[in-house]
């Protein structure tokens, strides 16, 4: 798994949900309290930083956060 995806991985309120291939993970971020997904949140503040790609998608059912990474 890329360091980004073990970095990622280790946040509270992140779920790694994909293997990790080329340049793509998936997660998505609930808030710890009342596991309210903040995954379209993180979208719009992610992307202000335009070295990155990131897009909300449905991942079974739930709102997850795809990341095309650069190198």
């Amino acid at each position: 798994m890329p360091p980004l995806a073990l970095d990622l991985a280790k946040l509270p309120g992140v779920t790694h949900h994909n293997e990790v291939g080329l340049n793509q993970v998936t997660i998505s971020y609930h808030e710890d309290r009342n596991r309210l997904n903040l995954s379209s949140e993180m979208e719009q503040w992610l992307n202000l930083d335009p070295r990155n790609v990131f897009r909300t998608a449905d991942w079974k059912g739930e709102t997850a956060l795809r990341i095309s990474l650069t190198p």
